[in-house]
């Protein structure tokens, strides 16, 4: 996670923090593309639909690499989605063993 000075956060740099990731398997069309159109959806959401997410996020693309500003654009294919968050969550949340729960909610 990325941290900005007061003042150095914008709405379109917090835009562009954000990732396009394709799933496949038909993750991507099921979600309407949010997940692979997520940083166009970020900077436009109030302008483009989901069914032209895909469209917009071609056009971006080639716009940022015409003005020479296609580093800005972050993409992860990430086909493997289910066992990638499970990785993610066993590495990052911590896991409380029973005989160490002092109340348990059922």
């Amino acid at each position: 996670m990325l941290l900005f000075r007061e003042g150095a956060w914008s709405y379109v740099r917090g835009a562009f923090e954000t990732i396009d990731r394709t799933f496949g398997r038909g993750v991507d069309h099921l979600h309407h593309n949010i997940t692979d159109g997520h940083v166009v959806h970020h900077l436009f959401f109030t302008k483009i639909p989901h069914f032209h997410l895909m469209q917009a996020t071609r056009a971006m693309q080639e716009g940022l690499a015409k003005e020479g500003f296609a580093h800005l654009y972050k993409h992860q294919h990430t086909p493997a989605f289910a066992v990638d968050i499970h990785k993610f969550l066993h590495k990052n949340w911590f896991w409380v063993k029973d005989d160490k729960v002092v109340n348990k909610v059922l």
